[in-house]
Parts: structure tokens; C-alpha cells; sequence
């Protein structure tokens, strides 16, 4: 069975500055829609999705760290004791390990976004409302995020 081929480095770097650039525009007018005279949303929302992007990243290699140190632990109990184990690297799918996790990072932290811009702004609309804008703004993102991970094209640095 064959591995499946890799993108090539310098689309992984333009497929990941795309990704990282598109976020404060997108924050921005999201912010710009909900207060559209606040400074604070404008920061707030120009930064959400850079910072989320960031550290879900961060995030996402720690989760994947620390599941690796986790089956090693559980093999070399297994070979204590005699039994036979298939390698972490044989068990492990197509997808990285943890990186759904991006999606529901994505949602928290833009959520979070809504809930300081709806307490410093006067905004237009009821809390659901901007709350549900920015929930789904960060779902969305994350899931395309989540899809470049699992193509290949978005990764943490090893």
C-alpha cells in the first residue's frame, strides 16, 4: 500500500498564509456588522481568527505529543507483560491525531470574540445573535482549517 503523496512545501506555505491572511479581514467585518463604531471590536475581531489559527496549531501538536507519548507508555507496558502491540504509527489513520480538535478551538475562541465585543460595545442585535455570528464564523473556519489538515496542506511544525 502506498502513502499518499504530500503537497509540496511552498504550496503548504502559500496554503497556510492564505489561510492566516484571510482571518482579519473576515474578523473585521464580522466586527464592522455587529459595532460598527468600535475600535475595541475592530481589534478584537482583526485578531480572533490569526490568534485561534495560532494556537488552535500549538494546540493541535500538543494534544498529538502527548497521545503519541501515551500509546509508547501503553506499548512498552504491553511488552512488559509479554503481550504483543501494533506501533503507534501502524494504528494511527489518514487523519492527524487531534486535529478535529481545530474546529471546536475555532468555535470557542471566536465565541469567546463575540461575548468581549457584545460587553465593551454597543452593538447592533441581541446576544444570541451575535454570539451565534461569530460561533459560526469560527466553525467555519476551523473546518476549513480541519480540511487543509487532513489534505495535507495545513500542519503543525514538528
Amino acid at each position: 500500500m502506498s502513502s499518499p503523496q504530500r503537497p509540496h512545501f511552498l504550496t503548504q506555505v502559500l496554503v497556510s498564509g492564505t489561510v492566516f491572511l484571510s482571518g482579519p479581514p473576515l474578523g473585521t467585518y464580522l466586527s464592522k456588522s455587529v459595532a460598527p463604531d468600535s475600535v475595541i471590536a475592530d481589534f478584537v475581531g482583526f485578531s480572533m481568527l490569526p490568534f485561534a489559527l495560532i494556537t488552535g496549531l500549538q494546540l493541535w501538536g500538543l494534544c498529538a505529543d502527548l497521545k503519541a507519548i501515551y500509546h509508547w507508555v501503553m506499548r512498552l507496558s504491553k511488552k512488559s507483560r509479554g503481550q504483543s502491540s501494533k506501533s503507534y504509527s501502524e494504528q494511527s489513520g489518514s487523519v492527524p491525531s487531534g486535529s478535529f480538535l481545530l474546529i471546536v478551538y475555532f468555535t470557542a475562541v471566536t465565541t469567546l470574540a463575540g461575548l468581549i465585543t457584545t460587553a465593551v460595545s454597543t452593538v447592533e442585535g441581541g446576544l444570541g445573535t451575535i454570539l451565534l455570528k461569530y460561533a459560526l464564523l469560527g466553525m467555519i473556519y476551523g473546518s476549513v482549517c480541519w480540511s487543509l489538515v487532513c489534505c495535507g496542506y495545513l500542519k503543525f511544525d514538528d
